[in-house]
């Protein structure tokens, strides 16, 4: 049987389908309360398939605060402007879905897919999303802020404006990522791959970029005061010098 907190999750999703006309009458919303309440299972996403609920159309704004979705399959699924804070989404896939100014905080998403999501104007803030991947995501202006990225995947993700003060992003990869305007003060972006990627006046500063690889990468107009690098591949003796005049600092000198 679904645990209360659950219960209540799916009970609103049919109240609210029901006023949006998606069900035919109170009484179908009855039987499908009742269907829900007596099944013998806790796993969410069976029990909205039990309750008739469709993930594509009905998640839209869903409060799914601190619910348990650990490995759930939201591909192609609409969560737009979802509430998700502290939710258990470890390992989830959501492999396409609309995900606007979807409420991540504190959330836990490590190890899920997000490969072509739309996460433009997410808030992350504090949540854990260890060896996630955001391959071809949009995060325009999404907000990071003190999130756990170590080990991500952002390979030609869409980070402009995103917010990514605090964060810790040790290996994360940004290989042809567009990160034009990001904050990422703070960071620790040590051993971090910026092969090819955007990286006009984005704003390094505070950041630790130690062993991170700026090869192919346009790194003219970045913020760097007090950013600190060391041993990183495509810098040239001329950008370092550069870089050292607007505040850098070079460990390995």
């Amino acid at each position: 049987m679904p645990e209360e907190k659950e219960l209540r999750r799916l009970i609103e999703l049919l109240k609210r389908a029901s006023s949006l006309g998606g069900l035919d009458s109170n009484q179908v919303l009855w039987e499908r309360i009742q269907r829900v309440a007596q099944a013998d299972t806790d796993d969410f996403l069976m029990l909205t398939r039990i309750a008739g609920l469709d993930a594509s159309v009905d998640f839209v704004k869903a409060n799914l605060s601190r619910t348990n979705l650990r490995g759930a399959d939201f591909s192609d699924a609409d969560l737009s402007y979802a509430n998700c804070i502290s939710a258990d989404l470890r390992e989830a896939d959501f492999n396409r879905a609309a995900l606007v100014e979807v409420n991540f905080t504190k959330a836990n998403l490590s190890g899920a897919t997000l490969i072509s999501a739309n996460l433009a104007g997410a808030t992350l803030v504090d949540a854990n999303l260890r060896q996630t991947f955001f391959t071809g995501a949009k995060l325009y202006n999404a907000n990071l802020t003190n999130a756990d990225l170590s080990g991500a995947d952002f390979l030609e993700a869409d980070l402009r404006y995103a917010n990514l003060t605090n964060v810790s992003l040790c290996r994360a990869r940004f290989e042809e990522a567009n990160l034009n305007y990001g904050k990422l003060r703070r960071a620790d972006l040590s051993e971090a791959t910026f092969r090819g990627a955007s990286l006009y006046a984005v704003d390094f500063c505070g950041a630790d970029l130690s062993w991170a690889d700026f090869r192919d990468s346009n790194i003219n107009g970045i913020l760097v005061e007090d950013a600190r690098f060391r041993k990183n591949q495509g810098i040239s003796p001329t950008v370092r010098r550069e870089l050292i005049r607007r505040g850098a600092i070079f460990l390995d000198r």
